[in-house]
């Protein structure tokens, strides 16, 4: 495979314009190429002739018009130019003459007595050209009009018309004493030896020295973007030393606690602890790491260091000295608590005692989701440095093959010079820094998560994607998918029918309970399709959508649950209209049939069918209903704007409930939105437009943008929106009073807001002064950009169904809504193309490849002067942290503090 390729198949999506411009590197190679093979390759004809007939090299003579092709092959024209090298033995170029019927120059002699036209000595005046090079005044002067025609001469390669000037030196002589175009004039260099870069860039051409200068742009581009990555990364690693010497110091809390009240199965009683705290004491005060500190280097023995145990405290006690290096990075008497305590004591949470009253409310859900947060931090991190890792390695291998290609092509022996003076010194060469953050990361996973065993953390850290064979997979959609075509047609025909529709009384209700399934399980397989053409524009989906790297679904994978669901609705539909078995299995059981069978493949807790995935779906489902007490995500507000497109089945929801309560018959139209019951299926149909706007809320909450208000705007219009049509639907449709005019400029009002904003925000469309117009000057799918015009007007179109069903006459309205509902899940699977390139778009501007994870410990520092008052006041957040310090001034200095492991 081209590396060209390999870089652009393995690189990081959003670090693209970072990495080294392979491509725009190899076509100034191919500018040397080319311009190394058309200078002696394309010769351009001059007015003067010389002749190759003569074996002596001062022989040369100008030649007559020739007679026969022998004598007219051997003819080249010399152009003027000045000669790069010397020739062996100098060159006789003659004066311009007249040949007769060959030139083309005014008042030229021509002997026309002669048979073969030949020339008068006398009006021949040669010149020699030797060594050194010729000026251009020694040269013989252009005649005033155009040369002849080029020739295909001889041996030489076929001429072309040229206004440029050649020189003679690219002639040689032959063994034979033949004159021909010499293969190349420049200078041979010793691709052994190794030339530093100060004597071998003087030395290059113009288009030699391009190359360069592009090649430096580029390693000045990889070593900024580097750098500044690298810096991220470091920071990133000390804040999770801190944050997990705190999760052990909070585990240990957590297990005193847990021993004192045993007996409460889940909340852990209120503990009080209060110590007096007086002025000598006050000094004494030694921070619980440094006590770790002490003791471990006591306690160590050459046998202990030999035992799995011991070396699991090493890397423990290599974290408190890195924690306490981080933390206090003054050297000074008092400890980090003693500096706390007085920075308690000078905002009077001392009481008049001089005791310190702390109370802890200890919950230990509290410890199990800080160290789920951490967990899930650091393994961010540990992925985002094998990011960057693996940046340095390909820009280190674009570099040395673009040096190597030059080396090819040009013959000048530049990579290791290069490599020495220009690429090593540079920060990205070395992998030192990146392993050794690397390295700690696995021994601080192993110490708090894998109980110090270091196989199991780096497995964990480094389990990446799971190539797996995806043909059974295929194999299993197609056969789903070639089982269902049949059995949909049949049960089609079989609807329509007479005594099939005699048979089943309701067998219209029957064909809308269908509908209503069809249009989630059709939507479902489109998903299938956003995926493709994601994965095939290197869209980042799973970044995106934070998926886990060792179970997210390939788009084969992925379709292979929605075909097995649409393949058993199809012949649960061919079941109901082929009345198989109707003496002892109704018709109409069937969809309740396959609701559940769908319900139970979705929530079954075996291992089968992709369970990681599958409860993927359901806690992403479960967290809309949650919406507004945590932190909303793009996969949340995706998966609401996916519901979104999905009230036509879920409003009917009410439907299927209430026509099955009653049992379906012919009177089943008294369940649709006309009965007194209608504000049932508008809260249905309202429900994720109201998750959308809690969760914009939220967002405004946590950001303060005001687009995110703007955009819950939206959703609350979409609301009253559908308020007023399911209240137009309760009075017969028929009505154009008031609820009518009402129902239409809400609808007009919402469609027009909820276009602009899906063109505008979630598609960044409609730019003006770009090209192509009116879209955006960043496309990723260019090789179908009519698409994007396509998508622009049937998105608008479709934002407007709601006038489908105003007209009285037509199909009848459950029709329209089944039309309606299915064009609405087709535009949102146009949507969701558009609207992850955008995303993508985003992470790429700003280069994010790894997750922002919440840190669960947050320390608010402020700055008090001591004679200055310079001392540092640090003050967690979190209770158990209080109770902490306070245990600490009963506790003794020489206790032994084991360390745990969780």
């Amino acid at each position: 495979m081209k590396f060209a390729r390999y870089l652009e198949e393995t690189q990081v999506p959003e670090w693209k314009k970072a990495y080294i411009d392979y491509r725009g590197l190899k076509k100034r190679i191919t500018a040397i190429r080319k311009a190394k093979e058309n200078r002696p390759a394309s010769p351009i004809i001059d007015s003067q002739i010389v002749t190759t007939h003569s074996a002596a090299a001062g022989d040369l003579q100008p030649a007559a018009s020739p007679t026969s092709f022998g004598d007219f092959k051997d003819e080249v024209m010399i152009q003027h130019e000045v000669m790069p090298d010397a020739l062996d033995s100098p060159i006789e170029i003659p004066s311009p003459v007249a040949i007769c019927g060959r030139t083309r120059f005014e008042n030229s002699p021509c002997d026309s007595s002669s048979t073969h036209g030949e020339v008068d000595p006398s009006t021949t005046q040669a010149r020699s050209f030797s060594h050194p090079p010729i000026h251009e005044t020694e040269m013989t002067q252009r005649p005033e009009h155009p040369r002849v025609n080029t020739l295909n001469i001889g041996i030489l390669p076929r001429l072309r018309r040229r206004s440029i000037a050649r020189a003679p030196g690219s002639l040689r002589r032959t063994n034979r004493g033949r004159w021909e175009l010499a293969r190349s004039t420049s200078v041979s260099w010793d691709m052994e030896k190794n030339i530093p870069m100060m004597e071998l860039l003087p030395a290059l051409n113009t288009v030699q020295k391009a190359f360069f200068e592009k090649l430096d742009a580029q390693l000045d581009k990889v070593e900024t973007f580097y750098v500044g990555r690298e810096k991220e990364m470091k920071t990133r690693v000390n804040t999770l030393k801190i944050q997990l010497q705190e999760l052990k110091d909070h585990r240990r809390l957590y297990h005193e606690a847990q021993q004192h009240s045993s007996w409460l199965p889940i909340k852990i009683p209120l503990i009080h602890n209060t110590a007096p705290l007086s002025a000598s004491r006050t000094p004494s005060i030694s921070n619980p790491r440094k006590r770790r500190r002490y003791k471990a280097d006591d306690s160590t023995s050459p046998k202990g260091k030999e035992s799995y145990n011991d070396s699991r405290v090493d890397v423990n006690k290599q974290l408190e000295e890195d924690v306490e290096h981080l933390t206090n990075g003054e050297s000074s008497g008092e400890s980090g608590t003693a500096k706390r305590v007085k920075g308690r004591q000078r905002n009077g949470n001392m009481n008049t005692n001089g005791q310190l009253d702390l109370q802890l409310k200890y919950d230990p859900e509290d410890y199990y989701q800080a160290k789920k947060k951490l967990k899930k931090a650091v393994l961010e991190c540990y992925r985002g440095l094998e990011i960057l890792n693996n940046y340095r390695t390909l820009n280190l291998i674009g570099f040395r093959k673009a040096l190597k290609k030059f080396e090819k092509v040009a013959k000048i022996p530049a990579q290791q010079a290069y490599t020495v003076e220009k690429i090593e010194p540079n920060a990205f060469a070395s992998s030192a820094v990146v392993q050794g953050m690397l390295k700690e990361l696995e021994n601080l996973y192993a110490a708090r998560f894998t109980h110090g065993d270091k196989k199991r953390a780096v497995q964990r850290l480094r389990g990446g994607i799971d190539h797996r064979n995806h043909h059974f997979g295929t194999f299993r959609s197609g056969l789903f998918l070639g089982l269902a075509i049949p059995a949909l047609v049949d049960g089609l025909y079989l609807s329509f029918q007479p005594d099939t529709r005699e048979a089943i009384p309701a067998w219209d209700g029957l064909l809308f309970v269908y509908s209503i399934f069809l249009v989630p399980v059709v939507f479902a397989l489109l998903v299938g399709l956003n995926l493709q053409v994601w994965a095939a524009s290197r869209i980042n989906y799973v970044f995106i959508f934070e998926l886990d790297l060792r179970t997210k679904l390939d788009h084969r994978e992925y379709y292979e649950m929605p075909a097995f669901l649409f393949s058993t609705l199809c012949y649960a539909f061919w079941l109901s209209f082929a009345r198989i078995g109707s003496h002892t299995v109704s018709p109409t059981i069937w969809p309740l049939l396959w609701l559940l069978l769908a319900a139970l493949y979705v929530i079954n807790p075996l291992p089968l069918s992709f369970k990681a995935s599958r409860w993927w779906l359901v806690r992403n489902v479960g967290r809309l209903l949650t919406s507004g007490t945590h932190r909303v995500e793009f996969t949340d507000f995706w998966m609401g704007d996916q519901f979104c497109s999905l009230v036509f089945t879920l409003s009917n929801l009410y439907f299927v409930a209430c026509a099955y309560s009653g049992g379906l018959d012919v009177d089943w139209q008294r369940c649709t939105s006309k009965n007194q019951h209608w504000g049932v299926p508008f809260v249905l149909a309202a429900l994720p437009l109201l998750v959308r706007t809690v969760q914009s809320i939220k967002r405004w909450f946590d950001s303060r943008l005001i687009t995110h208000l703007i955009n819950g705007g939206k959703y609350a219009t979409g609301i009253l929106y559908y308020l007023f049509y399911f209240n137009w639907r309760h009075q017969g449709g028929a009505d154009r009073g008031g609820s009518f005019v009402v129902w239409c400029l809400f609808g007009t009002l919402y469609s027009v807001y909820a276009a602009a904003w899906d063109l505008l925000m979630d598609w960044s469309l409609l730019r003006p002064h770009v090209n192509p117009l009116l879209l955006r000057p960043e496309l990723l799918y260019r090789n179908v950009v009519p698409v994007y015009y396509f998508a622009i007007i049937t998105n608008v179109l479709i934002r407007f169904i709601w006038i489908f069903y105003i007209p009285e006459k037509g199909p009848d309205f459950l029709i329209r809504t089944f039309i309606a509902g299915m064009l609405e899940a087709l535009r949102r699977w146009q949507w969701n193309f558009f609207r992850l390139e955008n995303e993508h778009l985003g992470n790429v501007d700003q280069y994010r490849v790894t997750r922002e994870v919440p840190l669960p410990y947050s320390f608010d520092d402020a700055v008090l002067d001591s004679d200055d008052e310079d001392e540092r006041k640090s003050q967690s957040n979190r209770p158990w942290r209080k109770a902490q310090k306070a245990r600490a001034n009963g506790e003794d200095e020489d206790s032994s503090d084991q360390t745990q492991h969780d």
